[in-house]
């Protein structure tokens, strides 16, 4: 099966969330113990107001959960921009036993590979490796032939559900 496709926005943010999932699940638990260390060290300045490098502290660990909350996600938006940019067109073809990509048709083997997939995009994640495929482009055989073929290797699959 050989495809030609290229990414709307919204595929890529979607595709750059499920590459990006582990990191994310976890991001909520440490803004809350930078938020907690960051009032007992505010507390704890407050109590004893001579000690300057606490001070320092503070003013960096301000500054990690600003990045944490909000530079996480403008990094994420310029990754996306960054792949629709001139709107590129990817080619791959599936087989059996791997993937051939890119121009000069290089071939990746499927054994190791995990799925995971939202409502647009179903992404093929390999150790270092991620290859997007959008469901517009597959339509509901070729959805299926690429289900067939992933199951034979016995490849797992994970919904991402995306907020």
């Amino acid at each position: 099966m050989i495809l030609k496709y290229y990414l709307t926005v919204e595929e890529a943010r979607d595709t750059i969330q499920c590459v990006e999932w582990r990191k994310s699940k976890y991001r909520g638990i440490h803004i809350g113990v930078v938020s907690a260390l960051g009032v007992y060290l505010l507390w704890d300045y407050i109590k004893n107001p001579d000690n300057f490098y606490q001070l320092v502290l503070l003013i960096l660990l301000i500054g990690v959960l600003f990045y944490l909350s909000y530079g996480v996600d403008y990094t994420r938006r310029q990754r996306v921009r960054q792949l629709v940019k001139d709107k590129p067109i990817y080619q791959i073809e599936l087989n059996d036993e791997n993937i051939v990509c890119g121009m000069n048709n290089r071939k990746v083997s499927i054994e190791k590979a995990r799925v995971l997939y939202t409502d647009k995009v179903l992404v093929i994640w390999l150790k270092r490796e991620w290859f997007a495929i959008p469901r517009r482009v597959l339509g509901e055989d070729g959805e299926g032939m690429l289900y067939s073929i992933l199951a034979q290797k016995k490849i797992p699959f994970l919904k991402i559900l995306l907020h």
